[in-house]
């Protein structure tokens, strides 16, 4: 009796395991589907404000629609994020490793975030790295990109910076801004879930 209640719970364990799984894996699929599909109209919105920017006049109409591009671009960069772990979760993401110099990435955020910076005020600063490395480009893309906006984001005055050194066999790179940074007491809910630290907490 005892093995056979043994069996019967390990199989409910099992089934829920499973069951649990599946229901992640939906939702995942879900996540990736709704964000891309609300991608494109931010997308949208952004060129139209482009566009507009060249066709209005007056400082109060220019500064409201600079706000508009700006909180449309952070949106566009919060459904990519939900989009990049959507997939991950979905297992939808095949790792491509290869090797290649890190310029290659970092030319392609350069070109991205000093215009952004610069519109802020903010000093930025990427140098130029001959070193190689052995990784999915497009992922490590990615990863920078999403913290060279938080850093660009939420920095309101000074400079944002990233840089990379090597130490034996291991690439360091870090990305460091002068924004107000979080509170010693906080630090413990930085990967919780659902919440933001920031000033107006």
């Amino acid at each position: 009796m005892q093995l056979r209640a043994h069996h019967q719970i390990e199989a409910a364990l099992l089934a829920g395991r499973d069951a649990a799984q599946a229901a992640n894996r939906a939702k995942s699929r879900f996540l990736a589907a709704v964000s891309h599909d609300l991608r494109q109209p931010l997308h949208a919105i952004i060129l139209f404000v482009a566009a507009l920017r060249r066709r209005i006049a007056g400082d109060e109409a220019v500064s409201m629609l600079e706000n508009i591009g700006v909180a449309a671009g952070a949106m566009q960069r919060m459904f990519s994020a939900l989009l990049d772990v959507a997939r991950l979760d979905a297992g939808a993401v095949v790792v491509q490793p290869r090797s290649f110099v890190l310029e290659e990435v970092f030319h392609l955020l350069r070109a991205r975030f000093a215009p952004l910076a610069a519109a802020k005020g903010l000093g930025f600063g990427i140098p130029e790295s001959d070193l190689f490395v052995w990784t999915d480009p497009a992922l490590l893309e990615s990863i920078l990109r999403n913290l060279l906006a938080n850093a660009v984001a939420y920095t309101a005055r000074g400079r944002v910076t990233m840089t990379a050194e090597r130490q034996d066999q291991v690439l360091q790179i870090a990305v460091r801004d002068t924004g107000s940074g979080i509170a010693a007491d906080r630090l413990h809910q930085i990967f919780d879930a659902f919440v933001r630290l920031d000033a107006a907490d």
